[in-house]
């Protein structure tokens, strides 16, 4: 079990998909967002676009579904392996790296072990609430302050933790393709 502050690579697990590819799609999806135009406050627009890809990976007989975000350079019948992560003993994991065997094009999906391990700026806000509110309950502005930055400190120090963390997967999953391809 991940705790909160001990996040570990032997908590998750990788796993590869490899094969060729087949039935390549690539398409973009735009999302128009505006706000203002009221009291005479200007108006501001915005567009997102991300770009989503669907293939199969064929091996010997095997087939298996991928989708990916982001430019992901693939043509069918190309050799290419998708690894993933997932914390142990769940069933459903996410995308560290692919990799295109015949254009040696690689694609890293970093920030994968802070959404498979649950990290995110919620945890920030409720260290420094937690921490001020004891500070202030039990002696005033000082230990506010003092409560706050204590629990600001190990937040900043568990997300220092995740990305090493984050980075050894990576390097984990490049061997797991090196050593299968």
């Amino acid at each position: 079990m991940i705790s909160f502050f001990n996040v570990s690579v032997d908590d998750f697990e990788l796993w590869r998909e490899h094969g060729a590819a087949a039935g390549v799609k690539t398409w973009s999806e735009s999302r128009v967002s505006g706000s203002g135009g009221h009291n005479n406050t200007p108006v501001n627009i915005s567009t997102h676009v991300t770009t989503r890809n669907e293939f199969f990976l064929v091996d010997g007989g095997k087939e298996a579904a991928i989708s990916l975000t982001g430019a992901v350079p693939l043509r069918d019948g190309q050799s290419a392996s998708v690894v993933y992560v997932r914390r142990r003993g769940t069933t459903s994991g996410y995308p560290v790296l692919f990799r295109n065997h015949a254009s040696n094009d690689e694609r890293v999906y970093n920030g994968v072990i802070d959404v498979a391990g649950g990290n995110g700026c919620g945890m920030l806000i409720l260290a420094v609430l937690v921490g001020g509110g004891l500070g202030y309950l039990l002696g005033g502005e000082l230990l506010l302050f003092l409560g706050a930055i204590g629990l600001l400190t190990v937040v900043i120090m568990r997300n220092l933790k995740l990305r090493a963390t984050n980075k050894q997967m990576i390097h984990d999953a490049r061997a797991l393709i090196g050593a299968s391809s």
